[in-house]
Order: structure tokens, then sequence, then C-alpha cells
């Protein structure tokens, strides 16, 4: 069975059918629309998950003792 994107009306590959579930558009479509409305983006990945690059380098320092605050 063949399902075209609502909008380009061209032919969206099976391998998107299967891996993108309830898929309406190609993967470019897809993408153009998600930059044009960012708010109907259901997956939304956090800002900065596991703490920003000064976190890093802090815990880091702790970890293995490099961090001049903490040495004697």
């Amino acid at each position: 069975m063949s399902i075209h994107c609502i909008s380009c009306q061209s032919k969206i590959p099976t391998e998107r059918l299967e891996l993108v579930e309830n898929t309406s558009r190609c993967a470019r479509c897809q993408e153009t629309y998600e930059l044009e409305h960012p708010e109907s983006v259901a997956r939304k990945a956090k800002e900065n998950p596991i703490g920003s690059r000064e976190d890093f380098k802090n815990m880091s320092n702790r970890q293995f003792g490099t961090n001049i605050k903490n040495k004697f």
C-alpha cells in the first residue's frame, strides 16, 4: 500500500512508514514543518539534560582530585 505525503504528494518510502508510526509527511516535508512550527514537535529534548560544560569540568575535577579549591 502506498501512502502519499500530505504536503508534497510524493510517495512516502516504506522504510519511513515502518519506522515512524502514523506519519503523514515525507522526511523532507516533516523537517520543514517542524522548523516552521516548533511548538508542534512532540519529542522535545531537555536543554542540557546532563548539565553544562562547566558542570562537567567541575565534576571531573572533583572526581580526579584536580580541583584547586579542594586541594590541600
